[in-house]
């Protein structure tokens, strides 16, 4: 599957609705949010790559429709580790977006994507 170049800011994991999580994705501006949205389409899948020997982990946002993939790189630490439990349990249900306020802050957009756990 060839993988598409996105500048995602950052991936977050938090909680959700009915003990589920969400995984929030933050970009730049809102133009680049809803260009994001028009990818993701309807039901994108969401798994993980990770080898335990480097620092890095992968979240790959999988957009089935148009054959076409995200690999989103994640600093593997302590807290984030813990993301490809919830993700294996498939208990990350949803995906959120965002983008920065130029403050410091952010904008959640209303609205969040549905996803299926491959």
């Amino acid at each position: 599957m060839e993988e598409i170049k996105i500048n995602i800011q950052s991936a977050r994991i938090g909680p959700g609705q009915d003990g589920k999580y969400q995984l929030t994705l933050v970009m730049p501006t809102l133009p680049d949010v809803e260009v994001l949205r028009r990818l993701l389409g309807a039901e994108p899948a969401l798994a993980c790559f990770y080898d335990g020997a480097d620092i890095t982990f992968y979240l790959i946002v999988s957009l089935q429709q148009i054959g076409k993939k995200i690999s989103i790189p994640v600093n593997a630490s302590a807290g984030t580790l813990k993301w490809l439990q919830l993700i294996e349990r498939q208990l990350v249900d949803t995906i959120s977006l965002a983008h920065f306020d130029g403050k410091g802050g952010l904008i959640r957009q209303k609205g969040t994507i549905k996803i299926a756990i491959t």
